[in-house]
């Protein structure tokens, strides 16, 4: 992939909707165990109105339902996947894995451009923590896999045993190639409260101001999807489109202040997405503008 400095992306790349901040699981390396915010549902017409507006871009972002909640616990969410596809967007869902409902499975996997992640961390030592989880739900991931699409399994790898729980062990068997298991990266580690210890020189810039646009449940926009409190997300006062916002003065601000490393007091001063050498950079990379 090619790359070109912008300081203002005229589009972003990707969106994610929080469909509900809400969660049916209280795993203690996610944010949720601890959140503070109300639990909220995003509301139809907010998500309707953006969803217009995305489909009518000239570049189209990825559509992501994923943040900090289940986006299963929305009441709406098969109208807001058939709406997705209706708009011939492409679809990222994110799922814990342990609620099936088969009508909306089908529809997500409907179209095979969509992909579904299970994002759940399965370890001996960390089995413990996911409080409210038991294995045998978890093996709802099966129902996942006998259906049409593509599915990854995302979990968190053992740093100390470099031993995969023997429960996805069996879940990779049973599905087979439609299964890929990759590593949660470095998120657990960007949370402050976390039990698990972050990750040191993780050798990458965050692109977030330049390529992610939030869009929260209640309503408010950002750029930060491990924000878990939301406390980057910012208002729309002025009741711009999704476009205006993204390329107008505040994230413009944003995005100058993330260059400069002007991130004391914020929620990235504690970022182990930081580089360790940040300040030696003076620019960010992203992708350059193609259809």
């Amino acid at each position: 992939m090619s790359f070109q400095m912008f300081d203002s992306p005229h589009h972003p790349k990707f969106v994610h909707f929080e469909t509900t901040n809400k969660c049916n699981l209280q795993c203690s390396m996610c944010g949720n165990s601890s959140m503070v915010r109300e639990h909220r549902l995003l509301n139809w017409d907010v998500f309707y109105k953006s969803i217009c507006e995305i489909s009518s871009w000239t570049i189209k972002p990825s559509i992501l339902l994923h943040t900090i909640g289940e986006p299963l616990l929305h009441p709406l969410c098969p109208d807001m996947v058939r709406m997705i596809h209706a708009k011939n967007l492409h679809l990222h869902f994110y799922t814990n894995g342990t609620i099936h409902k088969t009508e909306v499975l089908i529809e997500i996997l409907s179209d095979p451009q969509s992909v579904v992640t299970i994002s759940l961390g399965l370890l001996s030592e960390l089995e413990k923590e996911h409080r409210g989880c038991q294995i045998s739900r978890l093996m709802n991931a099966h129902n996942w896999a006998t259906l049409p699409g593509k599915l990854v399994v995302r979990g968190i790898i053992d740093d100390y045993k470099n031993n995969i729980d023997k429960s996805w062990h069996s879940l990779i068997e049973k599905a087979g190639a439609l299964l890929e298991l990759t590593q949660e990266g470095n998120q657990a580690g960007q949370n402050p409260r976390t039990k698990i210890p972050p990750v040191t020189g993780y050798n990458r810039k965050c692109r977030l101001p330049f390529t992610s646009l939030v869009v929260y449940a209640d309503g408010s926009l950002g750029y930060c999807v491990i924000d878990f409190e939301a406390s980057l997300s910012m208002k729309n006062p002025k009741d711009e489109t999704l476009l205006e916002f993204w390329n107008g003065s505040m994230m413009s601000s944003v995005r100058q202040n993330h260059k400069k490393s002007h991130l004391i007091g914020s929620i990235c001063e504690y970022c182990s997405c930081r580089h360790h050498n940040w300040k030696q950079f003076n620019s960010i990379y992203v992708p350059e503008k193609t259809v």
